[in-house]
């Protein structure tokens, strides 16, 4: 089975690969095409991080899951809201190295 993606229309795609591949096709619709997701990633790289209050430690595209994943040093719900925001929800995932903790006396 051949498995390809795509983010234009599917179906002529599906059309113009059947001509040429005779053999079984299954075609999938990504909302974002590789050059998107490489775009992203630099622009992480180059302050869009920064912007959003991350302190971004490494990147990488999953090209399968259509995003960007990207390591950083902690992950608050307004910094994810901040990426959403600017890349657009699902976009980028992020795994934090550190997980905040609830308040304690002292630390509002």
């Amino acid at each position: 089975v051949l498995t390809v993606a795509f983010t234009g229309d599917i179906e002529r795609h599906r059309t113009e690969l059947q001509q040429v591949f005779g053999g079984p096709l299954c075609v999938a619709r990504f909302e974002r095409s590789y050059a998107d997701l490489r775009s992203i990633q630099e622009d992480l790289s180059n302050g869009g991080a920064e912007d959003a209050g991350m302190k971004l430690t490494w990147s990488d595209i999953n090209v399968m899951r259509n995003h960007v994943e990207a390591g950083a040093v902690i992950l608050t719900p307004e910094i994810q809201a901040a990426l959403d925001s600017k890349y657009g929800a699902g976009a980028v995932t992020v795994e934090p190295d550190l997980t905040p903790v609830a308040a304690w006396p002292g630390n509002p």
